[in-house]
């Protein structure tokens, strides 16, 4: 798989020398792939000397507060993955959307909606936080 995913990586010029990605990690299995993908790309290619490839890599954490302890729950997944995998904690962000967002009306305002609210304020700060205008996701 690290051998597809590094040959898709240079063939579409997706990660340059010097590169600082912040990826987003929920502690979904779809994101924690991608974080496990990009620290053995980024393992691999710095220890090549002439590397065109070498990034370095932080990770994000969105804690919305909609799933109770669960949310608790991936917060600490993903903050002990960073740990484990030597992610300075300096750059180990973790984002803690204020409770006040998700609304008490459950049946006026579907948790989807304070999902949706909740990300958009995350990605705000986000671009805010790295000096970009927009974030892809």
């Amino acid at each position: 798989m690290l051998k597809e995913f590094k040959n898709f990586v240079e063939k579409n010029n997706l990660i340059e020398k010097g590169d600082k990605i912040l990826l987003a990690l929920s502690g979904g299995i779809d994101s924690m792939v991608l974080a496990k993908l990009l620290i053995l790309y980024s393992q691999r290619t710095s220890s090549t000397v002439n590397s065109q490839s070498q990034c370095h890599l932080s990770f994000a954490h969105c804690n919305f507060h909609l799933r109770g302890d669960d949310s608790n729950r991936d917060e600490k997944f993903v903050t002990e993955f960073a740990e484990e995998n030597k992610i300075p904690k300096n750059i180990m962000l973790r984002v803690k959307c204020p409770k006040s967002i998700v609304p008490q009306d459950k049946e006026k305002y579907p948790v989807g909606s304070a999902y949706i609210t909740g990300l958009a304020l995350a990605y705000r700060y986000l671009c805010r936080l790295t000096g970009l205008s927009r974030l892809l996701a």
